[in-house]
């Protein structure tokens, strides 16, 4: 209503940028400050440890391959979204968090291997593989008794499906 929807656009495209720009922001000061802070007490409780930091970290390398890796990611599920229930898979929404964390890093790696042409197919394909996992799980939770329930990312796609191949005989006996 009340707004011009050019000029909403151009806000929400601001406060887009300037949520990146805090977040690289945030990314730096970590990488500066927190983790060798952390590491110093943890020489004394944890000898040895090595710390272990998200995708993030990657971003301020390539920030252009971070936002092509989103689009690319978010044009990948999106063409899941439609694909995938024509052959009789669930319809999974895409998650913008998702697309944009684990697709930058996929743009950044897309890049790296095979510059801007890895950067487009890869986080296509990245878009097409995280929305294909958990219709498959949705099928699987579902012949287990868990109803249209899922599992968004790789990791915790990978988990679910561990521990539905432990569980799936222990409740096929009940």
């Amino acid at each position: 209503g009340d707004q011009n929807y050019i000029m909403f656009a151009f806000l929400q495209a601001i406060q887009f940028v300037v949520g990146v720009y805090v977040l690289l922001a945030g990314v730096r000061l970590l990488l500066g400050e927190i983790v060798p802070a952390f590491r110093g007490i943890a020489m004394k409780l944890v000898p040895d440890a090595i710390p272990a930091l998200d995708c993030p970290v990657f971003f301020p390398y390539s920030p252009n391959a971070v936002i092509l890796g989103f689009i690319t990611t978010t044009i990948g599920t999106i063409i899941a979204m439609f694909t995938l229930p024509m052959f009789g898979l669930a319809m999974i929404l895409p998650g913008m968090l998702t697309n944009f964390f684990a697709g930058g890093t996929a743009g950044i790696f897309g890049n790296a291997v095979g510059g801007r042409r890895g950067a487009i197919i890869g986080g296509i394909a990245h878009g097409f593989f995280i929305t294909l996992l958990p219709a498959l799980l949705v099928t699987i939770f579902n012949s287990m008794g868990f109803i249209n329930a899922t599992a968004t990312d790789v990791d915790t796609v990978a988990a679910a499906l561990l521990y539905a191949w432990i569980l799936s005989p222990i409740l096929k006996a009940f």
